[in-house]
């Protein structure tokens, strides 16, 4: 390392700046390698495309990092309640997701229109309050291995999703983000079958500890349908539940 020029043998604010600047960032990657530099956090939700969002609702909820990750932890639980329900209960599941929600809006004073009330502050812990009742409401109604699933850390989830893909049982393309619909669902379903493992379609807390140290790959292996698998008309791009950025609307259509 080159020596720091100095004044009178004291090193200037400027040297010592530039100094800094050159060194930084080989520090950070020592840090780093001896695990004294933590990784960025991980960004966790929404369940929808924030680049594509219009409502006011929608844009709140992408502002916020607490919102967004409560947002995704509701559409969680409620997609493990409709892989268990099956087909003969989507309907009625989806019916009473947009009912709950047509409450939410109500309760936390956001008017048909998609108008925001004034003080985000109480919105925010309105929604927080609202949507984790209901997931919990929905959690209570969870059997194994739905349970277990649905009470896993969404960051797990994204982890194993994420897996899922490296194994080549999700495409490349898959976008990674903790929402299971039926492409994760199928996909889980056959690493289930490559893996010798009961074919649920859910990934409960053995599943989880397998499939993160698996090395079971999609070469040679059938594809399995996950049980009780959405259609492709209802994937993660149309989760069957209508997410908070669709409150308003939701809550305007009901009252025309």
């Amino acid at each position: 390392m080159g020596q720091v020029r100095s004044l009178h043998g004291v090193p200037t604010a400027g040297t010592l700046a530039r100094s800094a600047a050159r060194t930084a960032p080989r520090a950070a990657i020592w840090l780093a390698a001896i695990g004294l530099l933590s990784p960025p956090a991980l960004a966790v939700g929404p369940s929808f495309d924030c680049a594509k969002v219009q409502t006011p609702l929608a844009q709140f909820i992408c502002a916020s990092p607490t919102l967004s990750k409560i947002d995704l932890e509701f559409v969680q639980s409620y997609y493990a309640l409709r892989q268990q329900a099956g087909p003969d209960g989507w309907q009625n599941l989806k019916v009473e997701a947009v009912n709950f929600e047509n409450r939410a809006m109500q309760q936390c004073g956001i008017s048909s229109s998609g108008s925001l009330p004034p003080d985000k502050s109480a919105l925010q812990q309105c929604l927080i309050g609202t949507y984790n009742v209901q997931a919990a409401i929905w959690k209570s109604r969870l059997q194994q291995p739905a349970l277990q699933e649905a009470s896993r850390p969404i960051e797990q989830h994204i982890s194993l999703q994420g897996r899922l893909q490296t194994l080549g049982f999700l495409p490349a393309t898959a976008t990674i983000d903790g929402v299971y619909g039926s492409a994760t669902r199928d996909a889980i379903a056959s690493w289930q079958k490559a893996a010798n493992r009961p074919v649920t379609g859910f990934l409960d807390n053995a599943d989880a500890e397998q499939l993160a140290s698996s090395s079971v790959t999609t070469t040679n292996v059938a594809p399995a349908s996950g049980a009780n698998s959405p259609s492709e008309q209802d994937t993660h791009d149309n989760h069957g539940l209508i997410p908070m950025s669709d409150l308003a609307a939701i809550y305007a259509r009901s009252h025309q």
